[in-house]
Parts: structure tokens; sequence; C-alpha cells
């Protein structure tokens, strides 16, 4: 039915980034892509690639080409540029 279709289509998306140092975090920042649908229910939430993490290890030197595919899709859906890397210290104050 029509409005059952309303309800299960996807209606809002949005790309997101979380550099913040998070007391009891394990691994500084997360970017990805989260969707909801018509009836304003979280879809689903898709993670890109951690440029601070490697094989399961972080690493205090960010590795920013991982962020390549959230850049290339935020640019094509959003028309926003690419973002540039946040600070040296990843976003630490």
């Amino acid at each position: 039915p029509p409005e059952l279709a309303r309800h299960r289509r996807c209606s809002r998306a949005a790309f997101f980034r979380d550099i913040r140092e998070k007391a009891g975090a394990c691994v500084r920042g997360s970017w990805g892509v989260r969707l909801w649908n018509g009836k304003g229910e979280q879809m689903m939430t898709v993670f890109f690639p951690n440029p601070f993490v490697e094989n399961e290890k972080v690493h205090a030197r960010p590795d920013w080409s991982k962020l390549a595919l959230w850049n290339d899709l935020r640019t094509r859906y959003t028309g926003l540029p690419p973002e540039a890397p946040p600070p040296a210290d990843g976003g630490k104050r």
C-alpha cells in the first residue's frame, strides 16, 4: 500500500563526521552516512574507514587518504567541496 511504501522509503540521508576525543573511546573519530525512513526512524548507518586505525591498531599519525570515498560520495550527493583533514593532532585540543 502507498502508506507503507512512504514509511519504508528513505526520506533523509546525512553524511557525518565526529573527530572529538571521547572519554573512554578507543579510537578518535568516525565518518559515515545515516539513512532515515519516511517516519523519521533510523534505517541504517554506514561507517567508512577510520584514518586512525590500521589492522585493528590505533596510529598517532592518521592516513587521511582513507577518507577518499567518504569525500567523493559527500561531494557527489551534497555538492559540498571535499573536506580538508582535521588539524595534525587529529582534533585534540
